[in-house]
Parts: structure tokens; sequence; C-alpha cells
């Protein structure tokens, strides 16, 4: 079930500018909860460094084209 939730403004003036460049050696992270998750959507957050990350990949998505 799809269920739409608004934007909470302190997170919008929270998040990263767009268009964002990672910087080689770092990953971009999403959190799986957007209303509750501190990801690198946020700037106090950020992009990480992949070396830092421990874990194991699920799920990968490559933009095609």
């Amino acid at each position: 079930e799809f269920v739409e939730k608004p934007i909470e403004l302190d997170k919008v003036e929270q998040a990263v500018k767009t268009p964002l460049t990672v910087p080689e050696g770092s990953v971009f992270l999403l959190g799986d909860n957007p209303a509750a998750s501190l990801d690198s959507r946020y700037k106090e957050m950020g992009p990480v460094e992949a070396r830092t990350v421990l874990g194991k990949a699920v799920l990968v998505v490559r933009r095609i084209g």
C-alpha cells in the first residue's frame, strides 16, 4: 500500500543541495525509513567514506544510459 507523507520543512532546510557529486572513495547512503532516517540526504551526514562502511549490499541500483 502506498502512503504519501508530507515532507517536513525542517528536514528540507537540512538537506544537501542537488545535484550532488559524491567524492571519489565515498558512498551516498539512504535509510529505509525516509521520515526517520538520518542518511546522506542531510548535511550532518552527507556522503560517507566507503572505507568506514561495514556490511553487505543486498541491492544495487544503477542508472542505465
